[in-house]
């Protein structure tokens, strides 16, 4: 293994879990193309996706650093926790050419602006280059999930709440009716799974008068883990929606997946 390591000091504290997955495949990316090993500290998770609890987390709970791949290739990871202390740290800041010799490098964001894959200048799509896949815990009660909730399925991305006033043709196009008018043109199969923000009970009701709908509220052990860990929560439904037979998001520029429809033409 090589002994050069590269660190990221996120200082951001209003990122969730899928800005921060970001963050990570910058730093796995830069890590690999450096031929340094990358380093997983601990950055903040925003507590406004959590039901107000804010979370200092390594991600090992969340993602699987052994399956990593960068175009079937595996980097170097490591848990910080695991590579015990290093004595000297060389700080960079964002656009710093990293010192070769340097054993321990760490480069710093400014606070609150702490979007690595959108202030650092490197050769990389955020997307596809780097594949980071979800805990074997995850994956585990995402298919016990499936399991329970019957298939052929669709599962909806439905983002509300932190987006309607930054985008408010949303306001319309993250309606039932709407939901309603892609599943048609989808060819959606009768189970639907809608994943969303939205808190007001009974939103996606109308859903239901043509399919058979399913929300997290409607599992309770699924319920009991969003009230302990939103962002463990977040992850299940996320593997649920790449077991999925069909797919459909919010934003018609996410290319997170391959999706068989969007809501809206608001980009993210």
């Amino acid at each position: 293994m090589s002994d050069k390591y590269l660190k990221y000091q996120i200082t951001t504290q209003k990122a969730g879990l899928r800005h921060q997955a970001y963050n990570l495949k910058t730093l796995i990316y830069e890590s690999y193309i450096l031929g340094r090993v990358a380093v997983i500290s601990k950055w903040h998770l925003f507590g406004y996706h959590n039901f107000r609890k804010g979370v200092d987390t390594d991600f090992e709970k969340y993602f699987d650093f052994q399956g990593v791949r960068i175009e079937g290739k595996k980097p170097q990871i490591e848990l910080e926790k695991n590579i015990g202390r290093i004595e000297v740290e060389q700080e960079y800041q964002m656009n710093d050419s990293i010192d070769p010799l340097a054993v321990m490098a760490v480069r710093k964001f400014p606070p609150n602006e702490g979007c690595s894959w959108k202030y650092l200048k490197t050769d990389f799509d955020i997307y596809h280059k780097v594949k980071i896949p979800y805990s074997k815990e995850v994956v585990t009660l995402a298919q016990k999930l499936r399991k329970e909730i019957d298939y052929p399925l669709t599962v909806v991305h439905v983002r509300r709440r932190d987006v309607l006033k930054k985008k408010w043709r949303l306001w319309k196009d993250t309606r039932p009716k709407n939901i309603l008018n892609v599943l048609k043109k989808i060819g959606s199969p009768n189970i639907v799974y809608v994943m969303s923000n939205e808190t007001k009970e009974g939103f996606f009701d109308e859903i239901s008068r043509d399919y058979k709908l399913k929300l997290i509220q409607n599992i309770p052990w699924l319920s009991d883990i969003q009230k302990e860990d939103n962002f463990l929560a977040y992850c299940i439904e996320n593997q649920l929606l790449k077991m999925a037979d069909k797919k459909v998001t919010t934003f018609s520029d996410n290319t997170d997946e391959e999706w068989d429809g969007f809501l809206s033409k608001a980009t993210w």
